[in-house]
């Protein structure tokens, strides 16, 4: 929405900043590959911070009742769920880039409108 309205330049050093400070696919999926059951690569990509929390509090009581035998129940439905996080991580890196570039348009977009305002108002106090 609010990229769409920036100039080339302004677009060219939108997109800089979104390359330097965007999530890595690469380190998600060794998130995801060695904590995926604690729902760590969900946090690192800044998405779905309660779904996060969910696995993680669900991977907690299904091995503290694993010796009851629901325990391995609770952790297959967890492990499918993380293997289907699997296939959504390139989209929730992407997701975040897209909110880093819209949070940053709105901000040049803003600092554009502040520096235009006082150029208005230095014209009008020369005026006088």
């Amino acid at each position: 929405m609010y990229y769409n309205q920036l100039s080339v330049q302004e677009k060219s050093l939108v997109e800089q900043q979104v390359t330097n400070n965007k999530k890595s696919v690469l380190v998600a999926y060794i998130l995801w590959f060695f904590l995926g059951m604690t729902g760590a690569h969900r946090f690192y990509a800044s998405k779905g911070k309660v779904a996060a929390i969910i696995q993680l509090v669900t991977s907690i009581i299904g091995f503290l009742t694993t010796f009851i035998f629901i325990g391995f129940l609770i952790l297959f439905v967890l492990g499918v769920w993380v293997l289907i996080d699997a296939f959504l991580i390139p989209g929730m890196v992407r997701k975040q880039a897209d909110e880093l570039r819209e949070l940053l348009s709105k901000d040049v977009l803003t600092h554009n409108d502040e520096r235009y305002s006082n150029r208005q108002e230095e014209d009008l106090e020369m005026d006088f």
